[in-house]
């Protein structure tokens, strides 16, 4: 998950190199959407919990991220 379009293209660009099956999915959208839109994205999986490294790093909102999503 990236915020803005800059990151994407970055990510995007780096993941190309890799395998189909080894290259990330990269959703743009804020941290409060997530859940939100990877039920939009892909409905019939499901995790029990999804979390990155530095996920809440630059976050502002930790707390509202937290309620809002399956963050553990």
């Amino acid at each position: 998950m990236v915020q803005t379009i800059n990151d994407q293209n970055n990510l995007e660009a780096q993941a190309a190199r890799l395998d189909e099956v080894q290259r990330p999915q990269i959703i743009r959208c804020e941290p409060t959407d997530l859940t939100a839109q990877l039920n939009k994205l892909a409905p019939e999986i499901r995790f029990d919990q999804i979390i990155g490294r530095n996920v809440f790093m630059d976050a502002k909102n930790k707390q509202a991220i937290a309620l809002n999503s399956n963050f553990y």
